[in-house]
């Protein structure tokens, strides 16, 4: 009478006879015992305040951005590396000037 996935969950049962209706079904009662998931809440991601941009200008953002890479500038051996330190420099740059929004 339970689906497969709470029969581990029912601790007792009895039938009722004699419920007072005209029919030759019995009345059953079950004590269950049922535990619910915990629901998990996702990470909270980090969001850009873009909006900050456009209030101070994409111009003086894009020469934060240079003077970061020229304060930082070696010599750079492979494209992964050039990456790396380029992702490294917009997104410090990125944490000075813009910040981000709450959410």
């Amino acid at each position: 009478m339970a689906k497969r996935i709470f029969r581990n969950g029912i601790t007792k049962t009895c039938g009722l006879p004699g419920a007072g209706i005209d029919s030759d079904h019995i009345l059953l009662m079950a004590k269950l015992n049922i535990r619910m998931e915990k629901v998990r809440m996702g990470k909270k991601k980090n969001i850009w305040n873009l909006g900050k941009i456009e209030e101070m200008g994409k111009e003086e953002f894009g020469k934060r951005i240079c003077n970061c890479m020229e304060k930082n500038k070696k010599e750079w051996e492979n494209a992964k590396e050039n990456w790396i330190r380029i992702k490294e420099n917009i997104t410090k740059t990125a944490k000075e000037f813009i910040g981000y929004v709450m959410v």
